[in-house]
C-alpha cells in the first residue's frame, strides 16, 4: 500500500502551541501540533487558494469591490493576504497575529511577501481591536489555534469591536468551524453586532463563512452577479460560481 510521505521542515513553540510546517509530495501545510490542517498551498501552484473556504472568503470583494484597506485577524500561512497583495494592487493590509513564529514561517515557507503594503501587529486580536483607531473596508477574521477559535474571539463583544471598525460599505468576513460551537449560536452573535448577516457553507469541509455588514438596505442579486463577472475577468477566481453558495440569514436581505 502506497503511503503519503510527509516531512516536518519547520517546528517552533509559541505560547504553548507547536507550530509545524509539513511538506508532502504535492503540497505544504501549516499545523499546530495536531492533524488539523490550518493552511496549505500547492507546491506546483503556490498562488492558488488551495483550501476551498479561503476561496469562499474572497466573496468579500463581491460585497465591497472597491475595498482597499484590509485587516486580518489571524495569519496562518498568509494565503489570503498573499492572494490579495498580488491581485488587488491598490490594497493596503494589516495583520493581527499573536505569534512572531507564525509570521516568520509564512514568509519563509509560504511565499508571503515582505512588503510595505502588508504590516503586522503582534498580539491578541481582542486586545488590539479594543485599541483600534482605524477603520477598514474588509476585515477577515480567521483566528484558529490548536483547539479551534479562542473563546474570546467568538463573542458578541468581539464582533461589535469589528463592526465599529468598518468603513461605510465595509464587511467582516469570518471563517466559522462548526465543531467549535453550534452554527445557530454563532450566527446569533453575528446578528447581535451586524445589520445584515450572510453565510456561505463550504461543501465537505465543515466550515461556514459568515459575512457581516452595516447596511440596512437589501443587496441586489443582479448587482452581485454583475460584480462577480467583472472581478473574475482580472482575478483568477470563479467569483460567480462561489456566489451561488451565498445565502442570506433572512430572506429579505438579498432581493
Amino acid at each position: 500500500m502506497w503511503l503519503r510521505k510527509e516531512k516536518i521542515i519547520f517546528e517552533a513553540e509559541s505560547s504553548g502551541m507547536r507550530i509545524q510546517v509539513i511538506d508532502k509530495m504535492e503540497r505544504r501545510e501549516m499545523r499546530f501540533g495536531n492533524n488539523v490542517v490550518q493552511s496549505a498551498i500547492s507546491k506546483a501552484c503556490p498562488d492558488f487558494l488551495l483550501l476551498s473556504y479561503t476561496r469562499h472568503m474572497m466573496l468579500g470583494f463581491v460585497l465591497n469591490p472597491d475595498a482597499e484597506r484590509i485587516l486580518h485577524i489571524g495569519l496562518g500561512a498568509g494565503n489570503i493576504p498573499r492572494f490579495i497583495h498580488k491581485h488587488f494592487p491598490d490594497s493596503v493590509q494589516k495583520v493581527i497575529e499573536p505569534s512572531p513564529e507564525v509570521i516568520e514561517a509564512a514568509h519563509q515557507y509560504f511565499n508571503l511577501p515582505r512588503d510595505e503594503r502588508i504590516s503586522f501587529l503582534i498580539g491578541d486580536g481582542f486586545a488590539k481591536m479594543s485599541r483600534c483607531e482605524e477603520n477598514y473596508d474588509l476585515i477577515f477574521s480567521d483566528a484558529f489555534g490548536a483547539e479551534g477559535t479562542p473563546d474570546h474571539l467568538n463573542t458578541s463583544e468581539f464582533f461589535s469591536l469589528l463592526q465599529s471598525s468598518l468603513n461605510p460599505g465595509g464587511w467582516v468576513v469570518g471563517n466559522v468551524w462548526t465543531s467549535n460551537m453550534p452554527l445557530e449560536e454563532q450566527i446569533e452573535k453575528w446578528q447581535d453586532a451586524f445589520e445584515v448577516v450572510l453565510q456561505a457553507p463550504v461543501p465537505i469541509m465543515g466550515n461556514v463563512v459568515l459575512f457581516g455588514g452595516n447596511s440596512s438596505s437589501p443587496l441586489k442579486k443582479h448587482t452581485l452577479h454583475q460584480t462577480a463577472r467583472v472581478l473574475q475577468k482580472r482575478v483568477p477566481l470563479k467569483f460567480a460560481d462561489f456566489l451561488e453558495y451565498l445565502e442570506p440569514i433572512q430572506d429579505s436581505q438579498i432581493v
